[in-house]
Protein backbone atom coordinates (compact mmCIF):
# COMPACT_ATOMS: atom_id res chain seq x y z
CA UNK A 1 0.00 0.00 0.00
CA UNK A 2 1.14 3.33 -0.92
CA UNK A 3 1.60 6.25 1.19
CA UNK A 4 -1.34 7.99 -0.24
CA UNK A 5 -3.19 5.02 0.11
CA UNK A 6 -2.41 4.95 3.63
CA UNK A 7 -3.35 8.76 3.92
CA UNK A 8 -6.79 8.27 2.43
CA UNK A 9 -7.46 5.08 4.52
CA UNK A 10 -6.67 6.46 7.66
CA UNK A 11 -8.60 9.24 6.85
CA UNK A 12 -11.76 6.92 6.60
CA UNK A 13 -11.32 6.11 9.49
CA UNK A 14 -11.34 8.96 11.39
CA UNK A 15 -14.34 10.18 9.73
CA UNK A 16 -16.19 6.86 10.20
CA UNK A 17 -14.96 7.27 14.09
CA UNK A 18 -16.33 10.85 14.41
CA UNK A 19 -12.43 12.00 14.80
CA UNK A 20 -11.83 15.61 14.64
CA UNK A 21 -10.15 17.09 11.48
CA UNK A 22 -6.54 16.67 10.95
CA UNK A 23 -4.57 20.11 9.89
CA UNK A 24 -0.95 20.04 9.37
CA UNK A 25 1.06 22.80 8.03
CA UNK A 26 4.71 22.94 7.01
CA UNK A 27 6.14 26.04 6.65
CA UNK A 28 9.63 28.01 6.36
CA UNK A 29 11.33 28.28 9.56
CA UNK A 30 10.53 32.48 9.75
CA UNK A 31 6.44 31.22 9.75
CA UNK A 32 6.72 28.63 12.21
CA UNK A 33 8.67 30.77 14.41
CA UNK A 34 6.69 34.19 14.13
CA UNK A 35 3.73 33.51 12.15
CA UNK A 36 1.93 30.06 12.53
CA UNK A 37 0.85 29.91 16.27
CA UNK A 38 -1.43 32.55 16.33
CA UNK A 39 -2.75 31.88 12.54
CA UNK A 40 -3.40 28.43 13.70
CA UNK A 41 -5.12 29.03 16.64
CA UNK A 42 -7.07 31.49 15.00
CA UNK A 43 -7.99 29.11 12.37
CA UNK A 44 -9.17 26.85 15.13
CA UNK A 45 -11.03 28.77 17.09
CA UNK A 46 -13.12 30.53 14.13
CA UNK A 47 -13.55 27.84 11.75
CA UNK A 48 -16.49 25.98 13.58
CA UNK A 49 -15.23 22.65 13.46
CA UNK A 50 -13.19 20.16 15.39
CA UNK A 51 -9.97 20.19 13.89
CA UNK A 52 -6.75 19.44 15.21
CA UNK A 53 -3.80 21.29 14.29
CA UNK A 54 0.09 20.62 14.33
CA UNK A 55 2.54 22.58 12.43
CA UNK A 56 6.45 22.04 11.28
CA UNK A 57 9.36 23.75 9.69
CA UNK A 58 10.37 21.78 5.85
CA UNK A 59 12.78 23.44 2.99
CA UNK A 60 10.86 23.90 0.06
CA UNK A 61 11.28 20.37 -1.18
CA UNK A 62 10.48 18.92 1.57
CA UNK A 63 7.15 20.66 1.72
CA UNK A 64 6.32 20.21 -1.37
CA UNK A 65 7.30 16.06 -1.21
CA UNK A 66 5.11 16.00 2.35
CA UNK A 67 2.36 17.37 0.96
CA UNK A 68 2.61 15.24 -2.38
CA UNK A 69 2.37 12.31 0.09
CA UNK A 70 -0.35 13.42 2.38
CA UNK A 71 1.40 13.96 5.26
CA UNK A 72 1.59 17.32 5.36
CA UNK A 73 -1.85 18.99 4.46
CA UNK A 74 -0.49 22.49 3.38
CA UNK A 75 3.15 24.21 2.60
CA UNK A 76 3.56 27.95 3.49
CA UNK A 77 6.67 29.64 2.25
CA UNK A 78 8.14 31.04 -1.07
CA UNK A 79 6.52 29.40 -4.07
CA UNK A 80 8.18 25.85 -5.00
CA UNK A 81 6.71 25.23 -8.86
CA UNK A 82 4.62 23.29 -7.80
CA UNK A 83 1.40 24.91 -9.73
CA UNK A 84 3.35 24.41 -13.08
CA UNK A 85 3.50 20.73 -12.60
CA UNK A 86 -0.06 20.51 -12.27
CA UNK A 87 0.33 18.01 -8.97
CA UNK A 88 -0.35 20.69 -6.05
CA UNK A 89 -2.07 24.08 -6.49
CA UNK A 90 -0.62 27.16 -5.35
CA UNK A 91 -1.80 30.26 -3.68
CA UNK A 92 -0.69 33.38 -2.72
CA UNK A 93 -2.20 34.32 0.48
CA UNK A 94 0.32 37.60 1.82
CA UNK A 95 3.03 39.70 0.08
CA UNK A 96 6.05 40.37 1.92
CA UNK A 97 8.98 41.98 1.14
CA UNK A 98 12.62 40.85 1.88
CA UNK A 99 14.54 43.03 3.39
CA UNK A 100 18.15 43.13 4.80
CA UNK A 101 19.11 44.19 8.73
CA UNK A 102 22.28 45.14 10.80
CA UNK A 103 22.94 46.45 13.94
CA UNK A 104 21.03 49.83 14.37
CA UNK A 105 24.63 51.11 15.77
CA UNK A 106 26.73 49.34 13.48
CA UNK A 107 28.30 50.56 10.31
CA UNK A 108 28.35 49.42 6.80
CA UNK A 109 30.23 46.31 6.48
CA UNK A 110 33.17 47.31 3.73
CA UNK A 111 33.33 46.04 0.71
CA UNK A 112 30.37 43.99 -1.07
CA UNK A 113 27.92 42.07 0.53
CA UNK A 114 29.57 39.02 -1.02
CA UNK A 115 32.07 39.88 1.66
CA UNK A 116 29.88 40.54 4.71
CA UNK A 117 29.12 38.16 7.37
CA UNK A 118 25.71 36.71 6.83
CA UNK A 119 23.90 35.11 10.11
CA UNK A 120 21.41 33.05 8.77
CA UNK A 121 18.72 30.31 10.19
CA UNK A 122 18.38 26.99 8.25
CA UNK A 123 16.03 28.60 5.46
CA UNK A 124 19.16 30.91 4.28
CA UNK A 125 20.61 27.28 3.10
CA UNK A 126 17.54 26.58 1.22
CA UNK A 127 18.05 26.90 -2.08
CA UNK A 128 14.77 27.19 -2.36
CA UNK A 129 13.36 30.14 0.32
CA UNK A 130 13.90 33.46 -0.18
CA UNK A 131 16.58 34.01 2.23
CA UNK A 132 18.63 31.15 0.80
CA UNK A 133 18.30 32.68 -2.76
CA UNK A 134 19.27 36.08 -1.54
CA UNK A 135 23.34 35.01 -0.72
CA UNK A 136 23.50 33.30 -3.85
CA UNK A 137 22.34 36.42 -5.82
CA UNK A 138 24.96 38.48 -4.01
CA UNK A 139 27.70 36.10 -4.59
CA UNK A 140 27.94 35.37 -1.07
CA UNK A 141 30.56 32.39 -0.45
CA UNK A 142 30.06 29.91 2.15
CA UNK A 143 32.87 31.09 4.24
CA UNK A 144 30.87 33.85 4.75
CA UNK A 145 27.75 32.61 6.29
CA UNK A 146 26.89 31.42 9.57
CA UNK A 147 23.92 29.21 10.44
CA UNK A 148 22.03 29.75 13.64
CA UNK A 149 19.34 27.63 15.28
CA UNK A 150 16.38 30.17 14.04
CA UNK A 151 15.15 33.49 12.63
CA UNK A 152 15.63 35.32 16.31
CA UNK A 153 18.53 34.13 16.42
CA UNK A 154 20.06 35.45 13.50
CA UNK A 155 18.28 38.97 14.11
CA UNK A 156 20.04 38.76 17.65
CA UNK A 157 23.16 38.18 16.12
CA UNK A 158 23.05 40.95 13.68
CA UNK A 159 21.63 43.43 15.75
CA UNK A 160 25.23 42.81 18.37
CA UNK A 161 27.07 43.44 15.10
CA UNK A 162 27.83 39.83 14.37
CA UNK A 163 27.08 40.62 10.36
CA UNK A 164 23.59 41.19 8.37
CA UNK A 165 21.03 38.92 8.18
CA UNK A 166 18.04 38.53 5.82
CA UNK A 167 14.71 39.07 6.75
CA UNK A 168 10.98 39.41 6.23
CA UNK A 169 10.43 43.47 6.47
CA UNK A 170 7.13 43.67 8.25
CA UNK A 171 8.68 41.12 11.12
CA UNK A 172 11.77 42.85 12.07
CA UNK A 173 10.07 46.74 11.99
CA UNK A 174 9.31 46.01 15.35
CA UNK A 175 13.01 45.76 16.25
CA UNK A 176 13.93 48.41 13.72
CA UNK A 177 11.23 51.11 15.81
CA UNK A 178 13.16 49.72 18.95
CA UNK A 179 16.51 51.01 17.12
CA UNK A 180 17.85 47.39 17.44
CA UNK A 181 18.21 47.17 13.72
CA UNK A 182 18.42 49.11 10.42
CA UNK A 183 17.42 48.06 6.98
CA UNK A 184 20.32 48.15 4.31
CA UNK A 185 19.84 48.58 0.77
CA UNK A 186 22.01 45.83 -1.37
CA UNK A 187 21.47 45.58 -4.97
CA UNK A 188 19.23 42.85 -4.48
CA UNK A 189 16.78 44.08 -1.35
CA UNK A 190 14.24 45.19 -0.90
CA UNK A 191 12.77 42.41 -3.10
CA UNK A 192 9.12 40.64 -3.02
CA UNK A 193 8.90 37.98 -0.77
CA UNK A 194 5.36 36.69 -1.48
CA UNK A 195 4.31 33.58 0.79
CA UNK A 196 2.79 30.81 -0.80
CA UNK A 197 -0.04 27.83 0.03
CA UNK A 198 0.63 24.85 -1.34
CA UNK A 199 -2.03 22.22 -1.57
CA UNK A 200 -3.27 19.15 -3.14
CA UNK A 201 -5.77 20.07 -5.84
CA UNK A 202 -9.23 20.23 -4.96
CA UNK A 203 -11.35 17.27 -4.79
CA UNK A 204 -8.39 15.34 -3.49
CA UNK A 205 -7.60 17.50 -0.72
CA UNK A 206 -8.97 17.48 3.00
CA UNK A 207 -12.05 19.49 4.36
CA UNK A 208 -10.06 20.95 7.07
CA UNK A 209 -7.41 21.95 4.30
CA UNK A 210 -10.44 23.93 2.35
CA UNK A 211 -10.91 25.95 5.30
CA UNK A 212 -7.80 27.00 6.20
CA UNK A 213 -7.88 27.86 2.49
CA UNK A 214 -10.77 30.32 2.79
CA UNK A 215 -9.16 31.17 5.97
CA UNK A 216 -6.03 32.65 4.47
CA UNK A 217 -7.83 34.51 2.46
CA UNK A 218 -10.28 36.82 5.27
CA UNK A 219 -9.12 39.72 6.60
CA UNK A 220 -8.64 38.39 9.85
CA UNK A 221 -5.66 35.94 8.58
CA UNK A 222 -3.98 38.87 7.01
CA UNK A 223 -3.81 40.88 10.10
CA UNK A 224 -1.68 38.21 11.87
CA UNK A 225 0.21 37.36 8.91
CA UNK A 226 0.94 41.19 8.92
CA UNK A 227 1.34 41.49 12.74
CA UNK A 228 4.73 40.09 14.20
CA UNK A 229 4.26 37.53 16.72
CA UNK A 230 6.55 36.84 20.18
CA UNK A 231 8.25 33.71 18.34
CA UNK A 232 7.88 30.10 19.44
CA UNK A 233 10.31 27.62 17.58
CA UNK A 234 9.70 24.08 15.72
CA UNK A 235 11.73 21.47 15.33
CA UNK A 236 12.89 20.89 11.58
CA UNK A 237 12.77 18.03 9.49
CA UNK A 238 16.24 16.41 9.93
CA UNK A 239 19.04 16.90 7.98
CA UNK A 240 19.03 13.01 6.81
CA UNK A 241 16.01 13.64 4.71
CA UNK A 242 12.69 13.74 3.78
CA UNK A 243 12.52 9.93 3.07
CA UNK A 244 13.41 9.50 6.66
CA UNK A 245 10.58 12.07 7.86
CA UNK A 246 7.99 9.60 5.83
CA UNK A 247 9.49 6.80 7.32
CA UNK A 248 9.25 8.35 11.02
CA UNK A 249 5.55 9.35 10.88
CA UNK A 250 4.23 5.86 9.60
CA UNK A 251 5.57 4.70 12.35
CA UNK A 252 4.58 6.95 15.30
CA UNK A 253 1.62 6.30 17.34
CA UNK A 254 -1.05 8.40 16.60
CA UNK A 255 -1.14 9.77 20.18
CA UNK A 256 2.81 10.54 19.85
CA UNK A 257 2.71 11.74 16.13
CA UNK A 258 2.05 15.85 17.27
CA UNK A 259 5.85 15.34 18.51
CA UNK A 260 7.03 13.29 15.99
CA UNK A 261 9.12 15.40 13.70
CA UNK A 262 7.93 17.43 11.46
CA UNK A 263 5.40 18.78 13.81
CA UNK A 264 7.04 19.28 17.50
CA UNK A 265 7.58 22.70 19.08
CA UNK A 266 11.31 23.34 20.97
CA UNK A 267 14.03 24.74 20.27
CA UNK A 268 17.64 24.77 22.35
CA UNK A 269 20.24 27.65 21.87
CA UNK A 270 23.44 27.16 20.37
CA UNK A 271 26.11 29.25 18.14
CA UNK A 272 26.63 29.96 14.59
CA UNK A 273 28.59 27.65 12.66
CA UNK A 274 29.25 27.84 8.87
CA UNK A 275 27.10 27.19 6.31
CA UNK A 276 28.61 23.28 4.36
CA UNK A 277 27.33 23.05 0.92
CA UNK A 278 24.66 25.57 1.01
CA UNK A 279 23.65 25.33 -2.34
CA UNK A 280 23.14 21.49 -2.37
CA UNK A 281 21.34 20.61 1.14
CA UNK A 282 17.44 19.67 0.16
CA UNK A 283 16.49 19.29 3.63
Amino acid sequence: MTVTQLADAEAAVRAARGVPDELRVVATSTLAEFVLPSLVEAFACRSGRRTETSFGVGSGSARRVLVENRLADVGLGPCVGAARRGELVSEPPFRAELVVVTGARSPRPPGPPSQWSWPVDSSGTDPEADSGRLPRRLGVAEGHVWVFPNPAATWAAAAEGAGVAPAPAHLVSPRVRREELRILETPATPSDATWHAVVLPPGVRSPATDAFLYFLRTPAATRIMRAPGAGRTALPVPATGVRDALGCVRQAPRAARRTALPWAAATRPCCGRRATSMWSRSG
